[in-house]
């Protein structure tokens, strides 16, 4: 199974195997509609329309990206894969993720 980076920052499991971003960004279309004025900040409706620059299944291939464009795909995807960023990453000292114990569907 090979597996392409669609996320912009390299994917690290378990501080052994990096998976390098491919050049190409899965990312979500959005849509944003006026909404309301919360103590005179403007907060607008933000909803995802599509998922954009995903390729079309290719057999043996398992396509990572953000869990964003994980969660809009709603299973759909056999295919792809989003870094599981829960409780288990690993961060670095200032508390940002350096690596990942595995994937997530």
């Amino acid at each position: 199974m090979n597996f392409i980076n669609l996320t912009p920052h390299a994917t690290v499991i378990d501080g052994t195997v990096t998976i390098p971003p491919y050049g190409r960004v899965a990312r979500l279309e959005m849509e944003m509609s006026k909404g309301v004025s919360v103590k005179d900040i403007r907060v607008n409706i933000c909803q995802p329309v599509r998922v954009v620059d995903l390729p079309d299944p290719v057999p043996g291939v398992c396509y990572i990206v953000s869990s964003m464009v994980s969660d809009a795909l709603k299973g759909s995807r056999p295919d792809v894969y989003a870094p599981d960023t829960g409780a288990y990453a690993i961060r670095n000292i200032q508390g940002q993720i350096v690596a990942v114990r595995g994937l997530v569907k």
